[in-house]
């Protein structure tokens, strides 16, 4: 079977640096699933949703006691998924079917199937509109869902090969990393408009993959790999700070960076 590995930190007053980092548990997520390329966590409910690309399927994993509790069949090759915690709905991108599978979280059934846009990579949900983006790698855009109905309401323009997608809900706003055009793209949630494009800065030299948002200090984190081939084996997190949409902080890492996560609680 496959392996998800549970990390955790250290807790104490002084900051914490990589070796306060711990592997927990290790927990096999099903002898007939393969590749999971994707997680979340609904805060709410503890169960964790891994996406399985080569089995096209998603684990539920109870949380609390570490167990595989269900297996839910999905669309071809699921490659993200997202929690709406207010409305226990779990959203899944199917890039091989252009697809947006929803389920139930209580039941763990499928309610919805939704067509969206080419290649869907990645999505996240606003839980206080009920929205959720879908970045669709293949056709340069984002799809908003209206989850409380389970319609397509809105198709945004953001630049070629969109990947990784984030929801500050505080501040209604969305941000897509693009991979191919190397820039960070910030929709309005509400109006679903584009509002701004950030190109990285030179220093980064890379593709952007993923961006996670920190709303506790309104920072956007996007992961970056090298775009040059001497550099393959370097890596880059830039801080945007949201407030002006400006770089704050270039972060050299030793590897490239195709996923992050970011904790408003404890700022890491």
């Amino acid at each position: 079977g496959l392996a998800l590995l549970a990390i955790g930190a250290a807790t104490g007053a002084e900051p914490a640096y990589p070796q306060d980092a711990a592997v927990v548990t290790t927990l096999t997520v099903g002898p007939d699933v393969s590749q999971p390329v994707a997680l979340a966590v609904n805060s709410r409910t503890g169960r964790i949703y891994v996406a399985n690309a080569g089995s096209d399927n998603i684990s539920v994993v109870d949380g609390a006691s570490s167990t595989v509790i269900a297996t839910i069949p999905v669309g071809p090759t699921p490659r993200g998924v997202a929690i709406d915690a207010s409305a226990n709905r779990v959203y899944v991108a199917n890039s091989g079917s252009n697809e947006v599978t929803v389920i139930d979280g209580e039941g763990n059934a499928v309610v919805a199937t939704l067509p969206v846009g080419k290649e869907p990579w990645d999505l996240a949900a606003d839980p206080n509109t009920g929205r959720v983006f879908v970045s669709n790698r293949g056709s340069g855009t984002v799809s908003v869902i209206d989850g409380r109905h389970n319609l397509v309401i809105g198709t945004v323009s953001v630049g070629s090969l969109p990947t990784g997608v984030a929801v500050n809900p505080d501040m209604g706003r969305v941000y897509v990393a693009s991979s191919g055009s190397g820039h960070l793209a910030v929709i309005d949630g509400v109006s679903n408009l584009l509002i701004a494009t950030l190109p990285l800065t030179s220093e980064a030299s890379a593709e952007a993959w993923d961006v996670a948002v920190d709303g506790s200090s309104n920072r956007v984190y996007v992961a970056t790999s090298a775009a040059e081939a001497s550099d393959a084996d370097a890596g880059t997190i830039l801080v945007i700070d949201a407030t002006n949409n400006s770089l704050a902080a270039s972060i050299a890492i030793p590897s490239p960076a195709e996923a992050l996560a970011a904790d408003s609680a404890s700022g890491r």
